[in-house]
């Protein structure tokens, strides 16, 4: 009986492993002849892509000709353009069915001392049209009960997955977190993968994801379900076409939108792409938090209704430049076609039916594409086109417009919840409402497309120096070479280290701490910072090579002790780059220089020691751990008890262990932070509140 057993039981293990096998099997079968298809979806794609490009060098070099067929032609060259793109269109759509899904399956957030007991927090992760959300509470063991710890959603070209982190507070009232976009590219693997994401800018709290992805689930969902409708995907559909309503799905209504929906061109995609992740961000998720930001939030909604307008909010350029190509050169585009033999003739234009996921649908969509993938490195690099549509109307305004939403996008990451740290906070709202107005300023400009440049009126100075910059004066935009350029001219009547001082004024009027050439400049930005100095430009270059030269004498030790008794004969806190610079100094190895710095700090006056105090107090929202370390030695040497808020915020969230210590350090050299750094370790551990007065 016992062997008959075991023969049974090694049978069945048999028959379940020769199932297994065929199934694996099927399924590899499966991949191959998915991948087979794409490979020649491929081909077909790329050989409409240069058919395409071919097209447009042919309309562009008819445009400037001045024969008799002239206008016969282009109609034809236009007409075989929008036939490429509705195959490109219809293309990708097919593409989009081997993309698979996502199973994504909580771990948890990560937060260091930064999560309590008693906590909840609600995550939000949305892929275009599709949501889950999901809440979880965190225990006194450290653990996290989620109520919807599991999802799956489908993958979608085009669109990031969007990640809102929001901690619950008392009656449902939520405090933003922060908020982040991830490409999706890099979950595509065979094995399932951790997906970290860092919630907050300090990088204090952390969301942990598992992602599988499925590459056969589109397919197995087909396959059980026939009566489900193909969907044809598109970034550029998606954006208008996506609603929770049931409306009409006619063939001929969708056919219209989608062949004309699909000839914008990617650097346009990509500033609407930019609009819409912004009016995602202010009018949908922080909307009424800020009220100073309402302007803001007026514009911006605004520019998103432009582009969803009946034809997205595109119009052909106005201000189109010449060249010399000709109609013969376009020829050669076409060369690639005498050793090509694939012909491919196009699917019929598929209709897009309104679809549930299983995990809900929202109507508003947020979707983008990394800040530094925008498609438009240099003004030099851009030549016009023929028939490409603006968003705005005018590439002039387009480049202003991505430039500008793109500052905002920057600044909206500073918004939220960071504990006592605020100063970044407070500067982003104030920025912001400049951009504001400025965006204010592009939508009045659309409807008028007008060349002149009124905000420079008033402003002579600033007009001719701009004039001589953009080499045209009724260009919005330059590249930061051609500014620094045209700048270092005017500075050299001035001084002779034009060229540093060219590149740092660039630098400050673009708000960034490393000068790119290529990055762009608008007129907008050149007239926001140089307003004040339009009849005091020399003093502005004076400063400016004052500062430089006070930060080379720190960096060398023989002019250092010089230097400082300068500074404090002075009676004035030294401008920030210097300022940092010499923070910085109390880090150094030498152990003299480290020593020098810190006696001229503790010989600081009443009023010096008020303002020195709040620019530590700015240092400690660096990106820099170098000034977060050197700031906390310098707000200890100097007692500051009103900054302990801070410090212990830092020793509690701040991602580098060096400054973390270093914080701690400080609260127990203090009273008060010494029973903040005890309260600080009972938290840690699950006993917030034993110490509370």
């Amino acid at each position: 009986m016992t062997v008959q057993t075991a023969f049974g039981t090694k049978t069945a293990f048999l028959v379940e492993l020769k199932h297994h096998s065929k199934t694996l099997h099927l399924q590899l079968k499966t991949l191959e002849y998915q991948l087979s298809r794409l490979e020649n979806l491929q081909e077909q794609y790329e050989l409409q892509q240069k058919l395409r490009e071919g097209v447009r060098s042919m309309a562009y070099a008819y445009t400037l000709s001045n024969g008799k067929e002239r206008d016969l032609a282009l109609a034809n060259v236009k007409a075989g353009f929008k036939e490429c793109t509705e195959i490109l269109g219809s293309l990708e759509a097919q593409v989009q069915e081997f993309l698979g899904g996502f199973h994504l399956t909580m771990k948890g957030i990560q937060g260091f001392a930064r999560l309590c007991p008693g906590d909840t927090y609600e995550i939000t992760i949305k892929h275009g049209s599709q949501k889950w959300k999901t809440r979880a509470k965190a225990g006194k063991d450290g653990s996290q009960n989620w109520d919807f710890p599991e999802a799956k959603i489908t993958a979608l070209l085009g669109d990031d997955l969007y990640i809102k982190a929001a901690e619950v507070k008392t009656l449902g009232k939520q405090i933003l977190l922060g908020n982040k976009f991830c490409e999706i590219g890099e979950l595509f693997a065979a094995h399932s993968q951790l997906m970290t994401v860092n919630l907050n800018p300090s990088g204090s709290l952390k969301l942990n994801v598992i992602v599988q992805w499925d590459p056969l689930a589109q397919f197995y969902e087909e396959m059980n379900s026939p009566s489900r409708k193909r969907r044809m995907i598109s970034p550029s559909l998606r954006k208008h076409d996506y609603s929770t309503s049931t409306a009409s799905t006619s063939s001929g209504s969708h056919h219209t939108k989608w062949a004309k929906l699909r000839e914008l061109d990617p650097e346009i995609e990509n500033l609407k792409e930019s609009i819409h992740k912004l009016a995602g961000i202010l009018n949908d998720e922080i909307q009424g938090t800020y009220p100073e930001l309402e302007g803001c939030e007026v514009n911006v909604a605004a520019l998103k209704r432009m582009t969803l307008q009946e034809f997205g909010g595109c119009k052909p350029d106005k201000y189109k430049s010449t060249s010399s190509l000709n109609i013969e050169s376009a020829l050669e585009c076409f060369d690639f076609l005498d050793t090509c033999d694939v012909t491919y003739s196009p699917p019929p234009v598929q209709r897009l039916p309104h679809h549930r996921h299983s995990i809900g649908i929202n109507a508003v969509e947020y979707d983008t594409k990394t800040t530094t993938d925008s498609g438009i490195s240099s003004l030099n690099s851009r030549s016009p086109s023929p028939d490409i549509c603006f968003v705005t109307g005018s590439e002039n305004l387009d480049l202003a417009l991505y430039t500008h939403v793109q500052i905002c996008l920057k600044l909206v990451n500073n918004l939220g919840a960071f504990g006592p740290l605020k100063w970044r906070e407070r500067d982003a709202i104030n920025k912001l409402q400049q951009q504001g107005i400025i965006l204010g300023n592009i939508l009045n400009r659309i409807n008028k497309m007008d060349e002149y440049i009124y905000e420079l009126e008033g402003l002579p100075f600033i007009q001719k120096l701009w004039k001589d910059i953009a080499q045209n004066k009724t260009s919005l935009c330059t590249t930061a070479d051609q500014a620094a350029y045209g700048l270092e001219k005017e500075i050299r009547k001035h001084h002779e280290n034009s060229h540093s001082l060219a590149r740092s004024l660039v630098m400050q009027i673009m708000d960034e701490q490393r000068f790119r050439r290529n990055s762009i400049v608008t007129v907008f930005q050149f007239i926001l910072f140089l307003r004040p100095y339009e009849t005091s430009f020399k003093r502005l270059v004076d400063d400016v090579a004052e500062e430089e030269l006070t930060i080379q004498k720190l960096s060398t030790i023989e002019k250092l002790d010089e230097t400082l008794k300068d500074l404090t004969t002075s009676g004035s806190v030294p401008p920030k780059t210097v300022f940092v610079h010499l923070v910085r100094l109390l880090v150094h190895d030498d152990f003299d220089i480290r020593e020098s710095v810190g006696q001229y700090f503790e010989e600081s006056s009443c009023s010096r020691r008020r303002s020195i105090i709040q620019n530590c107090v700015e240092m400690l929202e660096s990106d820099a751990p170098v000034d977060r370390h050197s700031s906390v030695i310098l707000l200890t040497m100097l007692n500051s008890t009103e900054t302990l808020d801070a410090i212990a915020y830092l020793a509690q969230t701040d991602p580098d262990s060096h400054v973390r210590e270093v914080a701690k350090q400080m609260l127990l050299r203090q009273k008060e932070g010494d029973r903040m750094h005890q309260q600080l370790t009972l938290s840690t551990n699950g006993f917030q509140g034993l110490l509370a007065a």
